[in-house]
């Protein structure tokens, strides 16, 4: 499997210095081909940041800066030019628990008919329920978000998604049929737009009113996703 990585950014820098670290740590980089980082038009350093941070990856790296201020639009102008089999797609607010790839890959393997594999924390269940095996599965979905394992050559199969703006890839995986669902039990991705703990709560208040972000449903404080993260934060 030939796999790419692609990552958006539009300002939240704060949110990207940490997000974008916690991939290169967390990240099994010998199962990678190749990160593309898109940064749609930041004024607020988040584009500063990325060209220190790239050279810190530890594969071939395309940083490029755009003005599409669309999410779907940039995956069209990624599908155009990558070669790859699959690709990873994260925005600037999500948080990579360690080992997240190689079980993304395991559950590809074992189910070898899958185009689109989500993995946003919940939507495949409560992560280590009780009585768990250790081995993750696919839960097949009607959707999934705009964050995971993508088939590429799926994409290149249907032709561009047509919404240009910040909606249009859930119909579009139904126009086309794509084998979709999420690995469950979930992984602890984070999505930090979604955190009702601070500094996060309080970024998100602020990117909002700036634009930069949408509003979303915050996590149940009692939510254990984030404790990978946090508890490190708290001992450092």
């Amino acid at each position: 499997m030939k796999l790419d990585f692609l990552y958006l950014a539009f300002n939240r820098r704060a949110f990207t210095e940490l997000t974008f670290q916690t991939m290169i740590e967390n990240t099994d980089w010998t199962h990678v081909n190749q990160l593309v980082v898109y940064d749609d038009g930041s004024t607020d350093g988040t584009w500063e940041y990325l060209q220190e941070a790239v050279n810190r990856v530890p594969v071939p790296t395309i940083l490029e800066q755009t003005k599409y201020r669309s999410p779907v639009a940039l995956t069209n102008k990624f599908v155009r030019t990558t070669d790859g089999d699959w690709f990873v797609k994260l925005d600037n607010d999500v948080m990579l628990p360690p080992n997240w790839l190689p079980e993304m890959l395991g559950v590809l393997e074992r189910n070898p008919d899958i185009e689109l594999l989500g993995m946003e924390a919940g939507m495949g269940g409560r992560p280590d329920p009780e009585g768990w095996d250790g081995v993750y599965y696919f839960e097949p979905s009607s959707h999934i978000g705009g964050v995971g394992l993508m088939k590429t050559t799926k994409f290149r199969k249907c032709g561009k998604i047509m919404a240009e703006g910040r909606f249009g890839f859930g119909q579009y995986q139904e126009k086309f049929e794509f084998v979709r669902g999420w690995i469950t039990p979930s992984l602890k991705v984070v999505l930090l737009d979604r955190m009702p703990l601070e500094p996060w709560l309080s970024l998100s208040a602020e990117y909002r009113k700036r634009r930069w972000q949408r509003r979303w449903p915050t996590y149940q404080e009692n939510d254990c996703w984030w404790d990978w993260f946090v508890d490190e934060e708290e001992t450092t």
